[in-house]
C-alpha cells in the first residue's frame, strides 16, 4: 500500500514537472523577446539552450541513478523537483536585472554575448528538468516494478500539454510573467514536498522547506516592481500586452517608448519627424488620403500642415498608440482614424486609394518587420496607391562611407521595390530615406514646400546641406542593380542584417556553427540506430516548429503571446503518438518507419502550400501541422525504447538524444538554414536529415 501511494507521489513529480517545464520554457521564451528587442533568433537559441543542457541533464541522470544507492534516489529526485518549483522566478529576475547591468539599456548584444547570456540564466532550470524524467522514472520502477519507460514519457507529455493549454489559453490574458513563473512553480512544489513525505523524512523539516519554498515563490511577487526598473531615467510606464512588452522612460524631459528594450519613438527628434513626412508629402499635388504604418513622435503635428481629409494611423498594437497620446508623442488631429490592425493584412484586405503611404517600422532584422520591406508589401502598397501617389519609409544609413552590408542592404531595398514602383530614389544620411511612385521624382523638396506654404525647421531649409546632389549620385553609383529580390520565404534582408550583426561586433557565426556541428556528429556516431531515429525525431520536431513560428510571423505579423498556441500544439500530438506506440502491435521498427515517412510527406506539403498559399494560409493550418508533427514523433520515442531495450540507461540515452536532436534543429533551421537558404532549403535539409 504505502509503495502504492509512493509511486503515485512519483507520477505526480514526473506529471507536474511536465507542466512547471513548458510554463517556464514559454514564460523565459517571452521574457528574452522582451529584453533582446522582439528578435525570433532568440527564441531558438533559449530553445537550443534548453534542450542542450537538458539533453545533458538526462544523461547525468542515466549515469548517477545506474552507480548511486538505489535508496536515495527519491530524495534525490525530491530536491530536483524542489529546485524546478522555485528556479522559475528566480530566472526570470536573473534575466530582467542582469540584462541591463551586463549590457547597455536599449542597444544591440553581438550573438555571442546574447548566447552565453540565454544559456547561463537558463541552464540551471534546464538541467533540472532533464534530470528529473529518467530519475523519476527509476524511483518509479523502485516502488512499483515492471513500469514501461513509455509511463514516464506519457507522463511528462501530459503535463507539457496541460502546461502549454494553461499557459495558451489562460495565464497569458490574466497574470504576468512573473506571475506565470510562480504559478508554474507551485504544483510541482507540492508534488517534491509528497514525495519527501515518502521517504520518511520528518513532517518539521518538510514544513522549513515548503515555507522557505514559497517565501520565494511570494518574495518574488512583492519584490517585482524593483527589477522592473532601468539605469536609464526614470520608468513612468509599463505594460504587458498581447503584442509585447512597453515601458516609458522619462530623461531629463525627454519620453522615450521602448517595445521589447528597442525605443521605437522618442519626444526629442523633431528633424526625423519631419524628414518621414515632409519628403514624399512634398511630391504630391495634393495629400488628400495619408496611411501611416507605425508613427514617429511629431508626425501627425507636421501631417496637419496639409490639411489632408483622411488619415489612417495602422497600429497593431491598441497600447502603442494610447500610450503615445498619453505622453504626447503624438497629437490627435481632427482628420485622424487609428486603425488596430497589422499593416500588412490592412492593405492586403482593403480597397482605399491613398495619396502616400508612410512606413515607419525598425530595421528589418526580424521576420516581423521584414514582411514590411518584401516584394509583396511593394505589390500591396503600390496598389493602393492613387495617380501620383507615393511610398515614403526609411532604414538606417550611414555618415560617410558605405559598408558592404549596408550596400547589400540598400541594394536589396532599391531592386525589390522597383518591381512595383517605376521610379524610386533613395537619400543618403544618418538614415536612408526611400521616395517610391509610378512618376518621376524631383527632389527639389523646399521649392514645393515654399509652393505649398509649409514651414519646417529642418525639413526645408536644412535640405540642401544635408542631401546634396553629389552624395546622391554618389549612392546611386554605389547600390547594385542586380541584388537579389527580398521575398517571404527567401527573407535575404533578415540574412544581410544578420551578418551586419556579427559584422558590428567583429565576430563570425561559422565557428559556432563548426564546434556544434563536430560536437552533434561526435555525439551521433556513438549512437545505435534507434537513438539515431531519435536525433533526427527531436530535430525534425523542433526544427518543424521554427520554421512554423518563423512563417507564422510572416503571415501574420505577430508572434508574442500566440507563441504558447504555436508550442502547445507541437507538443499536443506527442501524447496520443506515444499511446498509440505504446498499444500497437506493430514491430517497433515498422512503427519507426512509419513514423519517418509520414514526418517527410508532412515538411514537404508544409513547404509546398507555405511556397503557395502563404497569405491566404489560416492559423488553423499552423494547428494542424504542429499536432500531426507531433504525432508521429511521439510515436517513435516509445518504438526506439522498446527496440534499444527498456532499462533506465537506455531510457535516459534515449532520451537525451532526442533532446539533442531538438536543440540541433532548432538551431540549425533559425540561425543558419532561413535567414542564409529560406524556408524551402530548411525544410529539404530536415527531411535529408
Amino acid at each position: 500500500m504505502q509503495d502504492s501511494k509512493s509511486a503515485r507521489a512519483a507520477e505526480a513529480v514526473i506529471l507536474t514537472a511536465g507542466i512547471g517545464a513548458t510554463v517556464t520554457q514559454l514564460v523565459t521564451a517571452r521574457e528574452f523577446l522582451a529584453q533582446f528587442n522582439g528578435s525570433e533568433f532568440v527564441i531558438a537559441l533559449n530553445l537550443f539552450a534548453w534542450l542542450t543542457v537538458g539533453g545533458i541533464g538526462a544523461g547525468a541522470a542515466g549515469l548517477v541513478e545506474r552507480r548511486a544507492n538505489p535508496s536515495r534516489g527519491a530524495c534525490r529526485v525530491g530536491f530536483f523537483a524542489l529546485a524546478m518549483a522555485v528556479l522559475p522566478p528566480i530566472q526570470i529576475i536573473a534575466i530582467r536585472y542582469l540584462r541591463d547591468h551586463l549590457f547597455l539599456p536599449g542597444t544591440s548584444v553581438g550573438f555571442y554575448p546574447t548566447l552565453g547570456f540565454v544559456l547561463t540564466t537558463s541552464a540551471p532550470y534546464s538541467f533540472a528538468a532533464g534530470y528529473l524524467v529518467p530519475s523519476g522514472l527509476g524511483v518509479l520502477r523502485r516502488w512499483r516494478p515492471g513500469t514501461p519507460a513509455a509511463r514516464a514519457y506519457i507522463l511528462d507529455n501530459l503535463g507539457n500539454v496541460t502546461g502549454g493549454v494553461l499557459f495558451a489559453f489562460l495565464l497569458v490574458w490574466m497574470t504576468s510573467p512573473l506571475t506565470a513563473a510562480v504559478l508554474a512553480g507551485a504544483p510541482i512544489l507540492i508534488a517534491a514536498l509528497w514525495m519527501l513525505r515518502q521517504t520518511g523524512r520528518r513532517i518539521m523539516p518538510l514544513v522549513i522547506i515548503g515555507s522557505t519554498a514559497l517565501g520565494i515563490l511570494c518574495g518574488s511577487l512583492i519584490f517585482k516592481p524593483v527589477f522592473l526598473g532601468t539605469r536609464q531615467g526614470r520608468m513612468v510606464h509599463y505594460e504587458e500586452t498581447r503584442f509585447g512588452r512597453l515601458t516609458v522612460n522619462c530623461d531629463q524631459g525627454q519620453v522615450t517608448l521602448f517595445r521589447d528594450g528597442r525605443p521605437i519613438n522618442t519626444s526629442e527628434d523633431p528633424a526625423s519627424a519631419e524628414a518621414a513626412v515632409h519628403y514624399p508629402l512634398a511630391l504630391c499635388d495634393r495629400a488628400r488620403r495619408i496611411l501611416m504604418i507605425g508613427a514617429q513622435a511629431g508626425m501627425l503635428a507636421e501631417l496637419e500642415k496639409y490639411r489632408p481629409e483622411e488619415v489612417d494611423y495602422v497600429e497593431i498594437d491598441p497600447a502603442v498608440a494610447r500610450v503615445q497620446f498619453a505622453f504626447g508623442l503624438l497629437k490627435p488631429i481632427a482628420s485622424l482614424r487609428v486603425v488596430n490592425q497589422d499593416g500588412r493584412a490592412y492593405l492586403a484586405s482593403g480597397t482605399r486609394q491613398y495619396d502616400a503611404i508612410l512606413l515607419n517600422m525598425a530595421e528589418p532584422d526580424t521576420f516581423q518587420i521584414n514582411r514590411f520591406f518584401t516584394e509583396r508589401f511593394f505589390q500591396n502598397a503600390a496598389e493602393h496607391l492613387s495617380r501620383g501617389g507615393v511610398l515614403g519609409f526609411s532604414v538606417q544609413g550611414y555618415a560617410n562611407y558605405l559598408t558592404e552590408t549596408q550596400r547589400a542592404k540598400l541594394s536589396t531595398l532599391k531592386a525589390t521595390a522597383r518591381r512595383h514602383f517605376t521610379h524610386v530614389k533613395a537619400l543618403p544620411g544618418e538614415r536612408v530615406y526611400f521616395l517610391c511612385r509610378q512618376e518621376p521624382i524631383h527632389l527639389d523638396i523646399p521649392e514645393r514646400l515654399s509652393e505649398k506654404g509649409i514651414e519646417t525647421l529642418y525639413a526645408g531649409p536644412y535640405f540642401y546641406g544635408e542631401i546634396d546632389p553629389w552624395r546622391i549620385k554618389a549612392l546611386e553609383t554605389q547600390l547594385d542593380d542586380s541584388a537579389p529580390i527580398n521575398s517571404d520565404t527567401s527573407p535575404c534582408l533578415v540574412r544581410i542584417l544578420f551578418d551586419e550583426w556579427f559584422e558590428k561586433f567583429a565576430t563570425s557565426p561559422w565557428v559556432f556553427a563548426l564546434a556544434v556541428t563536430t560536437l552533434a556528429v561526435a555525439y551521433g556516431i556513438r549512437l545505435n540506430a534507434a537513438e539515431y531515429v531519435l536525433m533526427t525525431t527531436g530535430a525534425m520536431l523542433m526544427g518543424g516548429m521554427i520554421l512554423a513560428v518563423f512563417a507564422f510571423q510572416v503571415v501574420f505579423g505577430y508572434i508574442y503571446y500566440q507563441l504558447g498556441f504555436i508550442v502547445t500544439v507541437f507538443l499536443s500530438g506527442l501524447l496520443p503518438g506515444a499511446l498509440w506506440a505504446d498499444r500497437s502491435r506493430f514491430h517497433p521498427r515498422v512503427l519507426l518507419l512509419i513514423g519517418d515517412v509520414a514526418l517527410i510527406l508532412l515538411m514537404v506539403g508544409f513547404a509546398f502550400l507555405l511556397g503557395r498559399e502563404a497569405d491566404r494560409l489560416p492559423s488553423a493550418f499552423f494547428g494542424a501541422f504542429g499536432f500531426l508533427l507531433s504525432l508521429f514523433c511521439g510515436l517513435q520515442f516509445p518504438a526506439a525504447v522498446r527496440l534499444s531495450g527498456d532499462r533506465l540507461s537506455s531510457v535516459a540515452t534515449a532520451f537525451g538524444a532526442d533532446l539533442v536532436g531538438a536543440a540541433l534543429g532548432a538551431l540549425l533551421v533559425s540561425v543558419g538554414l532561413i535567414p542564409y537558404y529560406g524556408f524551402f532549403y530548411a525544410a529539404g535539409l530536415l527531411v535529408a536529415f
